[in-house]
């Protein structure tokens, strides 16, 4: 049988709506729950950013109590030597694909500290996770990655992700 030409106009039309919903739709949810992530952290809802983090992540760091008195215990650490999180804001992603039945995302994010000397503006990014075709979304901090923890993290994804080059932390001197 034979199809006529409005059909295929028609089903493209939609098809390419679909992918822009689709694609608006995963960028909203990542940085969203990145953010989501970033204010966690800045206010000591550590249970709430155990929630998340990438289970393999919290596996690897002993389990959730462990995980979250880790980062208490990192916080205290770091308001002792005088440094205070001031925000963390997440940009579009970089890179967004599927590995295996994953969907995987690169998000620059951009990470504001208050220290003694000033402004601490570092620059870094996470590597989000959806097993649910980008309705939820996992993450695990891309600034310590290097090949070795990817290969215990996420070993599908050696080599499959491009990550932004690390940059050295700007200071902006207090005035």
């Amino acid at each position: 049988m034979k199809m006529k030409k409005p059909f295929y106009l028609i089903a493209l039309s939609m098809f390419l709506l679909s992918q822009t919903i689709f694609g608006q739709t995963v960028n909203e949810t990542l940085r969203k729950q990145a953010e989501q992530s970033g204010q966690a952290f800045i206010t000591g809802d550590f249970n709430k950013l155990v929630d998340l983090t990438y289970p393999r992540l919290i596996e690897i760091l002993g389990g959730r109590a462990k995980m979250v008195a880790f980062l208490q215990k990192g916080v205290q650490e770091m308001k002792a030597q005088g440094a205070e999180v001031l925000s963390l804001s997440a940009a579009d992603p970089t890179q967004v694909t599927t590995i295996d039945r994953q969907l995987f995302a690169v998000l620059p994010v951009t990470l504001k500290l208050k220290v003694s000397e000033g402004i601490l503006v570092s620059k870094s990014f996470m590597v989000r996770i959806s097993n649910d075709g980008g309705r939820s979304w996992t993450f695990v901090d891309g600034s310590y990655l290097d090949e070795r923890r990817m290969k215990i993290l996420l070993p599908t994804a050696v080599g499959k992700l491009k990550f932004p080059p690390k940059e050295k932390p700007t200071l902006y001197q207090a005035q």
